[in-house]
């Protein structure tokens, strides 16, 4: 059987919020409360734990994808790139006024943050070094 602090830490290594997945699974936000406390023997219910993991299957694709683009660049290039710049949202509203919708379908900012953070942790795996832009800065428009 999976634990509390599993599920919590899944939570929030994909990103997504108590909130969100409450209505994602349309519980009351204090139901997800009680499947992460310890103190509470209400456990979460198998169709949480499988949203929580194909967000983490989504998270990983999307990690894969970041590095064989990476490597793409390498290739061309000659060698790895020095430093990678990844964005990064500071709101909601920032997210969703200046994001590409064909980059990111449904995911929401702390989503998207989270899986940039776990780029950031492969890209310095790889000796580099990741530079933090504001979301809303990217050069490319929003389609």
């Amino acid at each position: 059987m999976r634990s509390k602090s599993e599920f919590r830490a899944l939570r929030e290594t994909v990103g997504i919020t108590q909130q969100r997945l409450a209505g994602d699974l349309d519980v009351a936000v204090l139901t997800v409360k009680r499947w992460e406390s310890p103190n509470n023997r209400q456990n979460a219910p198998q169709t949480a734990w499988n949203l929580l993991d194909m967000l983490m299957e989504r998270q990983d694709t999307a990690v894969r994808v970041a590095l064989l683009e990476v490597d793409a660049i390498a290739e061309d290039r000659g060698e790895q790139p020095e430093e990678v710049t990844l964005p990064y949202w500071s709101s909601d509203s920032d997210y969703y006024q200046h994001h590409i919708t064909r980059d990111h379908g449904d995911e929401s900012w702390t989503e998207v943050n989270a899986t940039a953070r776990r780029i950031a942790i492969a890209l310095r795996d790889r000796d580099i070094r990741v530079r933090w832009a504001d979301g809303k800065d990217s050069p490319t428009p929003k389609i």
